[in-house]
């Protein structure tokens, strides 16, 4: 706790030598990073990314490294802060070759130091094979590339949006293959997936739809019809004809084309009498063989 305290007063010390010192960092409503003591590999990322945070909170100081290598190291104990101790001894020095006047150059210490070794191979390896799962959604896809491309380091721009397209499934591969637009960046190839991922649901959503929905769906519309004297499939068939007019139940029935049987099923004689209640009323219109709706 000690050094802990001699720590902190001697940024304090070298701060308030430094005439042009910026203001403190804002940073309402964020959390602070958690402590790193350096016997956890994983949690080194993690602590980067957090001080990050902080840094692009206050966009007017984000630039300076020295600053923000004495915040990261307010929060560094145990082993790591056995590590910077004997750096808090020169904060004077002005070389920007020095450990707390390089961001870069402290990232990369923690990790050298601290990090997983094989971090970025075991990364890399998972990043070759990453594939979207079929049936699965692009936004889970990206979130995984991502996380991925953020520690195996710069690839560039080209490499990126071919691993990417080579991990899409092949639905939207084969969408993507139509697709006239140039795609010059990453940003924009996710963003076009995205799209066409969200057109795929919206097209499956409409075909998974239960018995019960179409036959509601299709009572709504043959109530709104003046016959009388129809029964259920002579309606359906009439319908049918009337495909090529025009109009909302003409659009109804032409999306649902695979299931016309299925209606003529539910409405037949033997099944008539074991529809529930909600779907047997005759909404002005005679049920086949001229059957009472149960009710």
């Amino acid at each position: 706790m000690q050094q802990m305290t001699q720590i902190i007063a001697n940024l304090q010390e070298a701060s308030s030598s430094d005439s042009s010192r910026p203001p403190a960092f804002k940073t309402p409503s964020m959390k602070a990073p958690e402590c790193l003591y350096g016997t956890q590999p994983f949690k080194v990322r993690s602590f980067i990314q957090s001080c990050q945070l902080i840094f692009h909170n206050d966009l007017a100081n984000s630039s300076q490294d020295r600053k923000k290598a004495f915040y990261a190291t307010l929060f560094l104990i145990g082993m790591a802060e056995n590590w910077i101790e004997p750096y808090l001894s020169d904060l004077t020095n002005q070389d920007p070759r020095y450990l707390l006047n390089s961001w870069k150059l402290f990232q990369s210490q923690l990790f050298t130091l601290f990090g997983d070794p094989n971090e970025v191979r075991k990364s890399e390896n998972e990043f070759d094979s990453l594939r979207m799962k079929e049936g699965g959604h692009v936004s889970l896809y990206i979130a995984d590339f991502g996380s991925l491309v953020s520690r195996i380091g710069d690839w560039g721009e080209r490499a990126l949006i071919y691993h990417f397209r080579r991990g899409l499934a092949s639905i939207i591969l084969d969408q993507l293959t139509s697709y006239t637009s140039n795609i010059d960046s990453l940003q924009d190839l996710m963003v076009i997936t995205l799209e066409l991922d969200t057109r795929d649901e919206v097209f499956k959503d409409s075909q998974d739809v239960g018995e019960d929905d179409y036959v509601s769906s299709l009572h709504l519309f043959l109530g709104n019809m003046d016959l009388p004297h129809l029964s259920y499939h002579d309606s359906l068939e009439e319908l049918w004809e009337e495909e090529e007019e025009p109009g909302e139940i003409e659009t109804v029935i032409r999306v649902v084309p695979s299931v016309y049987h299925q209606y003529l099923d539910v409405f037949s004689k033997v099944k008539a009498e074991k529809l529930p209640s909600h779907c047997a009323c005759d909404h002005h219109i005679e049920l086949e063989g001229s059957l009472s709706p149960v009710g």
